[in-house]
């Protein structure tokens, strides 16, 4: 395992990782599944810390740019004059902090309040550049 810093890139390509995964496994394996999908060994997956700090570091605005980034007319192709997109999403539990709070709901439950704010994390893809 590397410790080393990630780019947004991966650290990007690691959420959405662990998005797909269900968030069912931790980031240790998420790193190293994560390593094995595009082509690296183990030994070069991430660190867990590495990969939970860089996590922590990436704004939410960054997937509301890259949505969209996804919605953008000109990078589209169409289909018998009609666009065609692939649409899929995730609800996501934030930590509790003061500027996630002023964002996100906090949704209530059958045993009262919740604790953690939540929103959707939403893919938009195109579905004929993958963009």
């Amino acid at each position: 395992m590397r410790d080393r810093k990630l780019g947004i890139v991966e650290t990007i390509g690691h959420v959405f990782k662990m998005v797909v995964d269900g968030n069912r496994a931790g980031y240790a394996i998420t790193a190293q599944d994560f390593a094995t999908d595009v082509g690296l060994p183990i030994a070069e997956a991430a660190k867990k810390q590495t990969l939970a700090d860089a996590r922590q570091k990436l704004k939410w605005e960054a997937f509301e740019f890259l949505l969209g980034e996804a919605r953008r007319d000109d990078l589209e192709v169409p289909w018998l004059s009609h666009r065609v997109r692939i649409a899929d999403g995730s609800k996501v539990r934030t930590p509790n902090t003061e500027d996630l709070r002023e964002h996100f709901a906090i949704p209530n439950t059958a045993a009262g309040p919740g604790f953690y704010p939540q929103g959707w994390l939403v893919t938009l893809l195109n579905s004929t550049s993958g963009q």
